[in-house]
């Protein structure tokens, strides 16, 4: 199955843009694809899975029979062995070794006595003495004792260690088990989100902010989903619906709410359908699946092009490029659709998602100039670039002019031109995409010290795409942030500054974000670049 990852502290989402792992805001998160098995195995979850367990051990003898395996020195303890007597079985050789701190004798086994020896004069060895038998015994009681003490320290160490192990380990679960839940605590106190549940919808009325969504109803794709589905056999009977959704304290605007549908469609979890949509108005955020055939996964993309997006023109033959191997996905209308083979399973999982550039990067598009009068004639705003809001009754010129001569910057030359293009790339079913590139370019340069400033406005609407500065000094900061703020009409200029210091004394650039504004401070070699634009 897929599952989403946090590309700040890898660990596994399990809202769609936010980690509770590092309280962060996910806006693409990573995706990992991972067998149901092995998905337990990393997050902790073995509970459905039975593991064999061995109720003994087994060994090994290795019987020296053929003795072509013999060594010399083997062969040697072998004969010594059958001199000292016959073996209890085959291939198993008994040697009496000397014991312990007792000096080793080269001694061969003496002939038993009886009446034939005796008649032939052969001498009958001499008893040991009473005290030398008595010491006899006195060295096996020592070694007794001897062993046995060795062996109680053995144990008494083995014991220590254990204990001594027991204790480290609970001191770092107890450690472990404080910090995580101080940090929970503090992240829940940091936090600028809160949960939302299904019966909070009733103030919200339009689409959530947080994702990109496809005009398509989530209910009735449900719907021809699980029709299809059946159709071809599979069981939903383990399907299941839940609701996520969060918004922010300071602007509930901000928000995220969806259904999430989710079935696996065999025993394996190799197959699943997953889709998802908007808790309020039910526009699709994501379409998620994985089939092991490649003919009813291209037969499901079908149904939704035609059926759900309206692009009839969309043929078998045209998605069946997306199944191979080094396919870059394709596009149609304001959605990506892409394609990859599990490395568990041989299935196809494929992906349908909004997107704000739906365009393959690598296609080579048509592109042209446009007249004044032709983005006049095209009546909207470019789709290349996100825009602001100039506070009303502001002239940017006029703004940038003042501030360079309230700060006693002199010596810049004034210029302003257009870069008006259309890029027309072509999607799936023969539908063709135009990016609008409408940007109207004011440049403020000093020559002698190459300090400028950038102000871009969108050619058609005049609304702002962005404003920079580069190579002032680093005390220029906080009147720069001042006046690219005053054009907007929002945003706290010291309190931005603050912010970007945090990050710039541990590097050297710093990104802040600000309700639809953001900034990037950069600082190098003693030389400001100040940024701010509109945030996607």
């Amino acid at each position: 199955m897929i599952v989403r990852i946090c590309p700040y502290c890898d660990q596994r989402l399990k809202k769609k843009h936010h980690c509770d792992n590092c309280n962060s805001f996910v806006w693409k998160a990573n995706t990992m694809e991972v067998h149901e098995a092995a998905e337990d195995e990393a997050f902790g979850d073995f509970s459905k899975y039975k593991t064999s367990e061995n109720t003994a051990s087994e060994y090994r003898t290795f019987e020296y029979e053929n003795s072509e395996y013999k060594t010399p020195e083997y062969k040697s303890l072998e004969r010594e062995a059958e001199e000292t007597g016959p073996r209890s079985e085959p291939g198993y050789i008994q040697v009496q070794l000397p014991l312990q701190n007792e000096p080793a004798t080269d001694k061969k086994p003496q002939p038993s006595i009886t009446s034939d020896t005796k008649a032939r004069g052969t001498r009958t060895p001499a008893a040991k003495p009473a005290m030398t038998r008595a010491a006899d015994v006195t060295k096996k009681s020592d070694r007794k004792k001897s062993g046995k003490g060795a062996v109680a320290i053995i144990v008494i160490v083995f014991v220590i260690i254990g204990i001594s192990w027991v204790v480290s380990a609970l001191g770092d679960i107890i450690a472990d088990y404080e910090y995580t839940d101080m940090a929970a605590d503090e992240a829940e106190e940091t936090s600028s989100e809160i949960d939302l549940t299904s019966d909070d919808l009733a103030n919200y009325t339009q689409n959530c902010t947080e994702i990109i969504h496809l005009d398509i109803n989530g209910e009735e794709l449900l719907q021809a989903t699980e029709t299809f589905l059946e159709e071809k056999g599979y069981d939903l009977s383990e399907a299941d619906q839940n609701f996520y959704g969060y918004a922010d304290r300071m602007n509930p605007d901000d928000c995220f709410y969806e259904w999430e549908y989710h079935v696996y469609l065999d025993e394996n979890y190799d197959q699943f359908m997953q889709l998802s949509y908007d808790g309020v108005t039910g526009d699709v955020h994501e379409i998620r699946y994985c089939l092991l055939s490649q003919e009813e996964a291209i037969e499901y993309l079908l149904l939704v092009f035609r059926d759900f997006m309206g692009v009839d023109t969309v043929e078998t033959g045209e998605l069946e490029t997306l199944f191979s191997e080094d396919s870059p996905g394709g596009y149609c209308m304001n959605s990506v659709v892409s394609v990859y083979q599990s490395s568990y399973s041989g299935g196809y999982t494929v992906n349908i998602e909004g997107t704000q550039e739906p365009y393959d990067y690598a296609q080579e598009p048509e592109e042209r100039q446009l007249t004044q009068q032709e983005v006049t004639d095209y009546g909207r705003e470019c789709n290349s670039s996100p825009h602001l809001d100039i506070a009303q009754g502001e002239d940017v010129t006029l703004l940038v002019e003042n501030w360079m001569e309230e700060h006693g910057y002199t010596g810049f030359e004034y210029d302003i031109y257009s870069i008006d293009t259309v890029r027309t790339y072509t999607q799936l079913g023969g539908l063709t995409y135009d990016k609008l590139i409408l940007n109207t370019q004011e440049h403020w340069y000093n020559y002698d010290n190459n300090m400028s400033v950038w102000v871009e406005t969108d050619t058609y609407s005049g609304r702002l795409h962005r404003v920079s500065a580069s190579n002032f000094d680093e005390d220029s900061a906080l009147s720069l942030l001042e006046l690219m703020t005053e054009m907007v009409g929002k945003g706290d200029a010291a309190s931005i500054l603050e912010m970007c210091q945090s990050q710039l004394d541990e590097q050297e650039y710093a990104f802040v974000e600000i309700e639809d504004l953001e900034f990037y401070m950069a600082l190098y070699d003693g030389d400001l670049t100040v940024q701010m634009y509109g945030a996607y």
